[in-house]
């Protein structure tokens, strides 16, 4: 009888043991999940939003390159555009995605006795609602705040306008490739700017305002 009781006890505690041990590692990898994961998917978003700010960024760069090449031409070039185009990484991940739209917001100025809009292009990239990264008439903002000015100053001002007045959104599982390319140019004298605009560009007056105006197609 007692080695029979000895056998039973001694099934009884291996079997406590690996609930025990079941337990303690079951509790050990739901605290350490409840650490990594909002950790590591706050990363994602960080190194999303890093990503975004460099394409932005270099959007900028690229089209102030674009009518820099082409200042003083007047006329529209045959086959002005990027080389290669601007890629905007619009992943289907649920960290990472966003919504891509392309459009142009309406501002005024005054030269002499004439009122001027300019449809500055606007090249925005959304998530959740919320405004991340926007290129607006040769400026960059990041959640409606103004990182980088327009070419502008209070001799010579550049403005980016868009030919296409018509918004567009892409939602997509694979990289977007953007071709802008340059169809006109107009210039204006002694210029005054609204408010709106005297904001964005960091100036309330120019000698010279130039318009440039452009096209927005996605490359297939």
């Amino acid at each position: 009888m007692m080695k029979i009781r000895r056998k039973k006890d001694s099934g009884v505690s291996e079997v406590v043991s690996l609930i025990l041990i079941i337990g303690i590692v079951t509790g050990v990898s739901a605290a350490a999940l409840a650490v990594y994961l909002p950790a590591h998917q706050a990363q994602e978003e960080h190194d999303h939003l890093l990503l975004l700010e460099k394409e932005f960024a270099g959007l900028k760069r690229s089209i102030d390159l674009l009518w820099l090449n082409n200042a003083g031409d007047g006329e529209k070039k045959a086959d002005v555009q990027f080389s290669p185009p601007v890629l905007f990484s619009l992943s289907a991940d649920h960290v990472s995605s966003c919504r891509l739209d392309t459009g142009s917001e309406t501002f005024v100025f005054t030269t002499g006795d004439e009122t001027v809009t300019a449809p500055l292009l606007s090249i925005s990239c959304h998530k959740n609602g919320q405004e991340l990264y926007t290129y607006k008439g040769g400026a960059l903002l990041s959640g409606g705040a103004l990182l980088l000015l327009p070419s502008a100053n209070s001799k010579n001002a550049v403005l980016i306008c868009s030919s296409d007045p018509e918004t567009r959104a892409y939602y997509a599982t694979e990289p977007v490739s953007l071709k802008i390319t340059i169809d006109s140019y107009q210039q204006y004298h002694a210029v005054s700017f609204d408010d709106a605009l005297c904001r964005l560009c960091g100036i309330s007056s120019a000698d010279t305002v130039t318009l440039v105006f452009c096209t927005v197609t996605e490359e297939v």
